[in-house]
């Protein structure tokens, strides 16, 4: 029997030659429904793997007495990001780079060597930068608003791309990983080299990372992935109404609105579970209701509740 990460390697390295025989047909048609078959991957299958958090927050026996609390601080966090984003957009799209490569690498380091995950995960980001330099900077200067800034970003990370790859392959070398999981890399290495940022993106998101966390999920709540994904579709739906609402009242192209949406979902997704489980841990215990001074007086004999009668002392 074909196990889930050989199989997973068929399919990342069947998407990604299907993506790259498809760029290089010259018609610009083709072009497009690729961003487009991307963009839709990152939507509806790269999006149902953050959909079950709160479902997994409420299902978490240590959080059972900030269980009402959980959307809130949800909703906090959703806003605090999205506000991050309007008052300096520069600021927010560094953390977002910063934040995917500890992200990615927290999850990869279950199916890597620590020392691996770390480079993989930066070579997720950097990589296009390398390789696609012009698009990559067009993208940031639509997310930050600022050409220079963009610059710089593509610069260094285009530059760190090959120290990267240089680390990756050390400590593989050093600890081999196994051949599925160098097949998946090796995958991602020529779709990141063949294709536009976008579609090069959305294959390791919908094919990869998102997978995973959903099984991971589902196994967590001892549901199957099948009923997972069913369960995801609620909160999935309500994040495509956040992107229809940045495709119209934003303005954005559809590439630019996936990338925001991911950059805006990614704190709550990361940050609620740790931010609550603090809480939970370090919380003052609950106040006991004090005691008042007069119910240590004897109480009169013959006295009821609402009388002011009494006939003796006890």
């Amino acid at each position: 029997m074909v196990g889930a990460r050989t199989l997973q390697a068929g399919i990342v390295w069947v998407v990604t030659l299907a993506a790259v025989v498809s760029s290089h047909v010259a018609a610009s048609a083709v072009l497009r429904w690729l961003d487009i078959t991307a963009v839709v991957a990152l939507l509806l299958v790269g999006l149902p793997h953050g959909a079950l958090d709160l479902i997994e927050l409420r299902a978490d026996p240590r959080l059972h007495s900030r269980r009402a609390a959980i959307p809130a601080v949800y909703l906090l966090l959703l806003g605090a990001v999205a506000l991050t984003w309007w008052i300096d957009a520069r600021l927010a799209l560094i953390a977002f780079l910063l934040l995917s490569i500890v992200h990615f690498a927290g999850e990869w380091q279950e199916d890597l060597p620590a020392l691996a995950a770390w480079p993989a995960a930066a070579l997720v980001v950097a990589a296009p930068a390398a390789t696609r330099a012009s698009t990559v900077g067009n993208l940031f200067t639509a997310l930050s608003g600022d050409p220079a800034l963009a610059a710089r970003l593509v610069t260094v990370a285009g530059l760190a791309a090959l120290p990267f790859a240089s680390a990756l392959a050390g400590a593989l070398i050093v600890k081999p990983a196994r051949w599925s999981e160098v097949a998946i890399l090796l995958a991602l290495g020529v779709a990141a080299s063949a294709l536009e940022p976008l579609p090069a993106f959305a294959i390791f998101f919908a094919a990869v990372h998102s997978p995973r966390h959903l099984a991971q999920t589902a196994a967590q709540l001892g549901w199957t992935t099948e009923h997972a994904c069913r369960r995801a579709w609620p909160m999935t739906l309500a994040s495509l109404v956040i992107f229809a609402f940045m495709l119209g009242v934003g303005r954005l192209q559809s590439g630019t609105a996936s990338f925001l949406l991911l950059a805006v979902l990614a704190v709550p997704h990361m940050f609620a579970k740790p931010i609550l489980r603090a809480w939970e841990k370090y919380a003052l215990p609950p106040v006991e209701p004090s005691v008042s001074r007069w119910s240590n007086l004897p109480r009169m004999n013959g006295s009821r509740d609402g009388e002011g009668v009494s006939i003796g002392m006890e």
